[in-house]
């Protein structure tokens, strides 16, 4: 057993709880590899998260607005993080239960591409994966707007960064925190509102 020492999650939905736990995990791993993480090379996610939060008025309107207005919302990453896309579609269900589904990013040309041609789709693409220019053509074409997340994507409506987006771990650790945001941010709105669908579980 080991702890994650991650706080009351407040809201009820794992958040905190899941960056602890892949943390814990890639230290696991590296100890039993020999080859993987340690604790210093976490470091950085921290700072990073901290940023992302710090300097959301950035981004967050323009995104939640996107999300809000979605009737589908897609959230795609590279295989190696399949969990962050996972990870994401679950908070915009569970929070302010939005319709989202996760995909690979190198599978969804062949898989959800067909979602997209219903009007109100949007993606949130966790930046990467070599097929990311596929991902923004089909963008282009269907005419749906692309929430990147990580480094600045030509074509991609919003961009959303923070440092350290180029080293797998902070990538790992700090990115679903742009979906938490929205998603957050989302759920407060429609509860202020009294969206019937948030009354219960």
């Amino acid at each position: 057993m080991l702890p994650l020492f991650a706080g009351q999650e407040e809201g009820g939905v794992a958040c905190l709880t899941y960056q602890a736990t892949v943390a814990v995990l890639l230290l696991l791993a590296g100890g039993l590899l020999g080859d993987g993480p340690g604790v210093a090379d976490l470091r950085p996610a921290v700072e990073a998260a901290a940023r992302l939060r710090d300097e959301r008025q950035v981004w967050l309107e323009d995104a939640v607005e996107l999300a809000g207005s979605a009737r589908m919302i897609a959230t795609i990453a590279p295989a190696e993080r399949l969990s962050s896309a996972l990870q994401s579609a679950l908070m915009f269900r569970e929070g302010p239960r939005a319709a989202a589904d996760a995909a690979e990013t190198g599978d969804w040309p062949h898989v959800d591409v067909y979602l997209s041609k219903r009007p109100g789709y949007s993606a949130l693409l966790f930046a990467g994966s070599r097929f990311d220019a596929e991902v923004l053509e089909w963008a282009a074409k269907r005419a749906f707007p692309v929430v990147a997340i990580g480094d600045s994507i030509p074509g991609a409506t919003i961009g959303i960064p923070y440092p350290g987006a180029d080293d797998p771990n902070v990538r790992l650790l700090v990115e679903t925190g742009a979906a938490e945001l929205i998603a957050a941010e989302l759920w407060r709105r429609r509860v202020a509102r009294g969206d019937a669908a948030l009354v219960d579980r």
